[in-house]
């Protein structure tokens, strides 16, 4: 969708390949290779650092976006999911300005959200 409104705009073909590639960079299936792949991705992740109070609202709306999945499988899902952030070789985010301010918090409510879990 981002390649197609860019080339709606009028943007150049190159630009829009582009931002369609570091939007695909959020879905987090692979590590972010180069600056921009990794400052989007952190930033499509910042919400994991924020106050618990913030961060336990976003986890609701994750539940309620995927309401159609029974509570196990949800369960069992979203504790990989939230694992695999956790087990980063670099940390769950890819620049040093993202860890230095979200880094402690992201971790603590990750592994919160694994506890509830179960």
């Amino acid at each position: 969708m981002a390649f197609d409104r860019a080339i709606e705009a009028g943007l150049p073909k190159e630009f829009a390949n582009g931002v369609g590639s570091l939007v695909i960079q959020t879905n987090h299936k692979n590590l972010p290779i180069g600056n921009d792949a990794e400052i989007i991705t952190d930033i499509d992740l910042a919400i994991f650092g924020k106050p618990i109070k913030e961060f336990d609202e976003y986890e609701k709306g994750i539940r309620l976006e995927y309401f159609w999945v029974p509570e196990t499988e949800f369960r069992m899902k979203r504790k990989a999911i939230l694992g695999r952030f956790l087990k980063r070789r670099k940390g769950i985010y890819s620049t040093e300005f993202f860890r230095e301010k979200y880094g402690e918090n992201a971790r603590r409510n990750l592994e919160m959200s694994i506890a509830r879990l179960g």
